[in-house]
């Protein structure tokens, strides 16, 4: 246990959160605050916007096949899979694509934009 968990127990401290999955998890809790997440920006020609799409949708696939994966290794159904499943619907959102590949083509930019 690193010291900054090792004080937050030592103090008391109690967490509250959204229970995303059922059951009980006993350990220690590692919280992530003030996090910046850098997302990278950048311009493409024209000439690039097609392959800019197939990288796109390369990426869905291979998501959506390790999220399957991930699925099929929980094994018995007991309800775990809940929160996989509701990625594998965000994979499948027709909107949530065709903004990403308007913003590619009609935006010059790459996929993460």
């Amino acid at each position: 246990m690193n010291d900054r968990a090792q004080s937050s127990v030592e103090a008391g401290r109690v967490l509250h959160g959204v229970g995303v999955s059922p059951g009980v998890a006993i350990g220690p809790a590692h919280v992530v605050s003030d996090v910046t997440i850098h997302v990278p920006s950048r311009a493409i020609k024209e000439s690039e916007v097609r392959g800019e799409i197939a990288r796109f949708e390369k990426a869905l696939i291979a998501t959506r096949s390790q999220i399957r994966e991930i699925v099929k290794n929980l094994g018995d159904g007991t309800g775990e899979t809940g929160v996989l499943d509701a990625h594998l619907m965000v994979l499948d959102d027709r909107m949530l694509i065709d903004d990403v590949v308007r913003g590619i083509h009609d935006g010059l930019q790459n996929a993460e934009a």
